[in-house]
């Protein structure tokens, strides 16, 4: 009977065991988080971000305002402005990225 791979990370984005493991093992090596602390993480996409952000905006703006000033607000630059400031740190998995956050 195989064992199915319960990462302690959160997925927001599910991935294949292989990289889920592949993961966890960069952010314990080169962050230095533990097992135990990798339980409060989540590792999103881009893409998850992307429309994270926009949500959270839409509803702090409205839905009329949104559609009005919506395509003028760089959600990205807002995502960019975060990974400076800390509260998202990139990871670099096999060539493309993943984005880190304390849950």
């Amino acid at each position: 009977m195989e064992t199915v791979y319960k990462p302690r990370v959160y997925f927001r984005t599910e991935f294949g065991p292989q990289l889920m493991k592949e993961v966890e093992e960069i952010i314990k090596k080169e962050l230095g988080y533990t097992d135990e602390e990798l339980e409060g993480l989540e590792v999103l996409t881009w893409n998850d971000l992307v429309a994270e952000y926009e949500n959270y905006v839409r509803e702090l703006i409205g839905e009329e305002t949104w559609e009005r000033l919506g395509p003028y607000i760089d959600i990205e630059a807002m995502i960019e402005d975060d990974i400076i400031g800390g509260w998202i740190t990139e990871l670099e998995v096999r060539g493309g990225k993943l984005y880190l956050r304390e849950r």
